[in-house]
């Protein structure tokens, strides 16, 4: 093995639109000089920059490297624990790997919108609406409906009465 590297934390925590820079110490174990390149693998590798991403080091040297996780403001990016690893790679022994892992907990975000399909409705008796309810968040939500009517000269019947949307997703009520 001719390098060696670990994060500077077990886990990091980040907010979907936020980032958080890991700090990933990189170590030349050989006795001679080598250029290591750096690159992010897993599902977290989409949103991760490695800066730098080619290190060169002496014999026995040490150096940080900033790792800037972001991972998007979207319903595709899952709440929860989720696993980054890094390869290191010597340039002159491409088959000699490191690599080192960490935990990302993405935190859970709500973006919800409701719209009217049809807006206004005239009618004497009966009308039918229909309701979309977006969900634009990074976790499912369940939501009950209720119609209120402060004069009360109207009733309606709201079918389904909860629903459950899923991320990324659209109900209809």
């Amino acid at each position: 093995m001719t390098a060696q590297a670990w994060f500077d934390e077990q886990q990091y925590e980040v907010a979907p639109g936020g980032m958080v820079v890991a700090t990933l110490s990189v170590s030349n174990l050989s006795a001679t000089s080598g250029t290591f390149s750096i690159t992010p693998l897993g599902l977290a590798a989409n949103y991760v920059t490695v800066t730098p991403a080619v290190v060169t080091l002496f014999p026995n040297e040490q150096t940080d490297v900033a790792v800037e996780i972001r991972p998007p403001l979207s319903p595709s990016t899952t709440a929860g624990l989720t696993s980054l690893a890094v390869r290191v790679v010597p340039h002159e022994n491409p088959d000699d790997l490191a690599f080192a892992e960490t935990g990302i907990e993405i935190t859970e975000f709500l973006e919800q919108r409701m719209t009217m399909v049809q807006p206004v409705v005239r009618s004497r008796r009966n009308a039918t609406f229909e309701v979309t309810i977006e969900n634009n968040g990074n976790r499912a939500t369940n939501l009950r409906l209720h119609y209120l009517e402060p004069t009360s000269t109207t009733e309606a019947t709201i079918e389904p009465p909860s629903i459950v949307v899923e991320p990324g997703t659209t109900g209809i009520a």
